[in-house]
């Protein structure tokens, strides 16, 4: 046995030093007393075999004996002979009882070891066999009861230390056994799905049943790639778990090729992306913000740069016609058409200001006003200038004060009145204002709602996030400057409000501004809405 077990650390199956261990512990197991009973129990399996056949034999041999005797009819020959075989018999059968029994009980005590190996419990020492192979065997088997014992401890710290590296770092492994179409899932892609490993079967039509269904057929192609022995590039996918919340996943997978090369399955790894694509989703916004800022530092540089003349300008033409406008008569249709130019100019000259204070973040005339009031005197002056066509519908609620500067919310509602109109078109339409007061179910200090909704062409997702974008236009070339809904962003903003789009293509648009009440809000204003 010695041998075998040097033959053994030349292969590698055993490492030099364990083969030196395995090697004296069966020498040892081989040793016993110098004595005639250590050579009996030194046997091995073929001087056992030899003797059983020679304890067989002996009764064989009495039995012919036995029959001799009688056969010579001889009286004082057959009682010798008779008791002779007699003992012969008695003797062998007790010998191949005795033989048998050590064979027996030596390979059950070996069987027993064995069967307890396969269960990686310690195999019994079996020193007091009789039969050397057996204890030899033994010896082994205890051996390597301890090395594989040992080398199981160490296979499940690897699986506990890989599974905890897994639930770290949200990856998860799969595999799939094409010939058994056999998949297996690690516990962290379980995680990732959401379901619990008892609930659900690893197969791949269960894989997909996680996957959205406007993803599935991207994942559907990177397995089919792997199944034709290809190494796709990674994808992803969303994932949506048994209580609705969503995840995306990161695929990557290689294929497994049998002996001739072929595809035979794959291997690959499941990772959860949501927090990385939750950062990148928020990098974005900050870069648009970033570049909406510096869309607001060029218009205010191209602002500076034009006020002055801009206001120069006006100048004459305010002063010639208000010079004009008094000498002509009171009440005069004349005389009333310049009051009209005059107030134009005048609000023209406020909207250059303003443009200036946003864009340069200089601090504005700000008190508290009514926006009932303002928004009632901006709709009186815009009703004229709309097309007969459009219909213009108000619902304003009295008593809500807001710290403004009252020129410039003028220019927010004549900016979203006029582009509500240009929406619309030639076409019939309605434009209308609303005007409330709500309070936020977080508990948060009650606001002022003014909402102007158009029936007009309405807007797709692309062009929704881009209108505030200062010189972004959607109209031809000479009608739109692209500044009006970027100053009304800004000056919203500058007050602490907020905006909301909602549109649709052919369903109108909807905007929706919200501003901090005044905190001399009066006592009986209109009862708050819930929102």
């Amino acid at each position: 046995m010695v041998g075998p077990v040097a033959t053994a650390a030349g292969s590698g199956l055993f490492t030099a030093s364990e083969a030196a261990i395995l090697a004296d512990a069966i020498v040892s197991s081989g040793k016993s007393e110098a004595s005639w009973l250590g050579g009996w129990r030194n046997w091995d399996v073929r001087v056992h075999l030899v003797a059983l056949a020679a304890a067989c034999t002996l009764p064989s041999l009495a039995l012919a004996v036995f029959a001799t005797a009688a056969l010579a009819d001889t009286a004082s020959g057959a009682g010798a002979v008779l008791v002779t075989g007699a003992v012969l018999v008695i003797g062998g059968i007790g010998a191949a009882a005795i033989i048998g029994q050590r064979i027996s009980r030596s390979l059950a005590a070996l069987s027993s070891a064995a069967r307890r190996l396969t269960t990686l419990e310690p195999a019994p020492a079996i020193q007091s066999s009789p039969i050397r192979e057996v204890r030899e065997a033994a010896a082994a088997l205890e051996f390597a009861a301890r090395r594989l014992g040992a080398h199981d401890r160490q296979l499940r710290r690897t699986q506990e230390h890989l599974t905890r590296a897994q639930a770290v770092a949200a990856i998860g492994s799969f595999e799939h056994d094409g010939a058994k179409a056999v998949s297996r899932w690690s516990p962290e892609t379980y995680v990732i799905l959401g379901h619990k490993p008892k609930m659900l079967t690893p197969s791949e039509d269960n894989f997909f049943a996680c996957i959205v269904e406007e993803d599935r057929p991207r994942l559907q192609q990177f397995i089919a790639g792997l199944h034709r022995g290809e190494e796709p590039a990674a994808v992803e996918v969303r994932i949506r778990r048994p209580n609705g919340a969503m995840r995306v996943g990161h695929f990557e997978a290689q294929p497994v090729c049998d002996g001739q090369g072929a595809a035979a399955g794959y291997i690959g790894t499941l990772q959860d992306v949501t927090d990385r694509h939750d950062r990148e989703e928020a990098r974005r916004e900050l870069e648009l913000e970033l570049r909406h800022s510096q869309k607001l530092e060029a218009l205010g540089t191209l602002a500076g740069g034009i006020a002055h003349d801009l206001n120069n300008t006006l100048v004459p033409v305010l002063s010639l016609t208000k010079l004009v406008r008094n000498k002509l008569p009171a009440g005069s249709r004349e005389r009333a058409n310049l009051d009209t130019v005059l107030t134009a100019g005048s609000r023209a000259r406020d909207l250059v200001a303003q443009v200036l204070a946003f864009s340069r973040k200089e601090k504005t005339d700000k008190r508290s006003v009514d926006l009932a009031e303002i928004v009632t005197e901006s709709l009186k002056m815009l009703r004229a200038s709309l097309p007969s066509t459009i219909r213009l519908e108000s619902q304003i609620s009295a008593g809500l004060p807001i710290s403004c500067d009252p020129s410039q919310v003028h220019q927010i509602i004549i900016n979203l009145i006029t582009n509500a109109a240009h929406a619309i078109g030639a076409e019939p339409g309605m434009i209308a204002v609303g005007l409330d007061r709500v309070l936020s179910t977080s508990g948060s200090p009650p606001r002022v709602r003014l909402t102007v909704a158009d029936s007009g062409c309405g807007m797709d997702e692309v062009t929704r996030r881009r209108i505030f974008e200062p010189f972004f236009t959607t109209k031809p070339v000479g009608e739109g400057t692209g500044l009006g809904l970027s100053v009304v962003y800004g000056i919203v903003a500058t007050y602490g409000g907020t905006i909301d789009v909602k549109s649709e293509v052919g369903a109108g648009t909807q905007f929706e501004l919200t501003f901090p009440l005044a905190v001399d809000e009066p006592s009986d204003g209109v009862p708050a809405e819930q929102v």
